[in-house]
């Protein structure tokens, strides 16, 4: 993931790549869970642990924190897109 000024003042455009793999039942699930003070960097790295992937962040939005997160009825990937 990386991050990038946009033209537009004040906008900051965000780019998310993903390699294609054979996901397993688990990672497409839906879950429930409430998540607070987290960072974007944490919370990556949680949910791609619990799957046996690595996460990576781009350095500039790992430390971002996010004081509270539902994830609601939605699976993993969808709950990270």
């Amino acid at each position: 993931m990386f991050s990038q000024q946009s033209e537009i003042p004040g906008v900051l455009l965000f780019y998310v790549s993903a390699k294609g793999d054979d996901h397993t039942k688990e990672i497409n699930d839906r879950l429930v869970k409430l998540r607070v003070n987290v960072t974007l960097g944490g919370l990556v790295a949680a949910v791609a642990s619990e799957h046996n992937y690595d996460a990576f962040v781009d350095a500039f939005l790992k430390d971002l924190a996010i004081p509270h997160i539902d994830q609601t009825d939605e699976s993993d990937l969808l709950f990270l897109t």
